[in-house]
């Protein structure tokens, strides 16, 4: 099967791919297998950041109109920054102090942005 970007015969071996994954990620989870569970949550952000590139491959295709690319693209950036606050919590409060309070409220903004979208 040719995985192209406009035909559509990517999504179903997609979702496949993404069900694989939850579940590897569930049963990572509920056996503390923290490695496992980082690779697991990478490779998801990967999947993310495609599907991104393929949104603006569609827009500029003259398939999609901004928006769908616009709103995914500001979903992307609030779920992997929130994600890098979370992990990195500590060290960015040691590094940052106040400026880190900043960073949340600026992805605060973002998912209002997107909720208001």
């Amino acid at each position: 099967m040719m995985l192209t970007v406009t035909g559509g015969q990517w999504f179903f071996p997609l979702v496949i791919i993404c069900l694989i994954l939850g579940i590897v990620a569930t049963i990572a989870q509920k056996k503390k297998l923290t490695k496992l569970k980082r690779i697991t949550d990478n490779f998801a952000y990967a999947i993310l950041v495609i599907l991104l590139i393929i949104e603006w491959i569609l827009y500029f295709q003259k398939q999609f109109n901004f928006i769908t690319p616009a709103i995914y693209t500001l979903v992307v950036i609030y779920l992997i920054g929130r994600q890098l606050l979370i992990r990195y919590r500590s060290s960015l409060l040691k590094k940052l102090g106040a400026k880190y309070k900043q960073l949340t409220i600026g992805l605060a903004t973002i998912y209002i942005i997107y909720a208001w979208c």
